[in-house]
């Protein structure tokens, strides 16, 4: 279940990345549009908080696909700091504009 969920939560937060991305252009062409997700990961407040939070998923999922996946606290420590990237992306958007 928990594998299931993990990978449910990278598809969402790329997806996530992607909605971001052709807000902030003002195109949804541009969600797909490489120079522009690079833009927005590399220049933007969100982009420098996505970059890691995916970069955690991507942990999570992998560590759940190996010997480890029955030990909890490497679980716990990356769930919170997973669970952590969403504060600053929330607090962040409300100071823009």
């Amino acid at each position: 279940m928990s594998r299931w969920l993990a990978a449910v939560a990278l598809v969402s937060g790329v997806c996530w990345l992607l909605l971001i991305t052709a807000s902030m252009a003002g195109d949804w062409a541009a969600a797909l549009d490489l120079p522009t997700l690079q833009l927005v990961m590399g220049n933007t407040f969100f982009g420098q908080v996505w970059r890691w939070h995916l970069l955690l998923n991507g942990l999570v999922l992998t560590l759940l696909f190996t010997r480890w996946q029955a030990s909890l606290l490497p679980r716990l420590v990356l769930g919170g700091l997973l669970l952590a990237t969403l504060a600053p992306v929330g607090h962040g958007a409300m100071l823009d504009g």
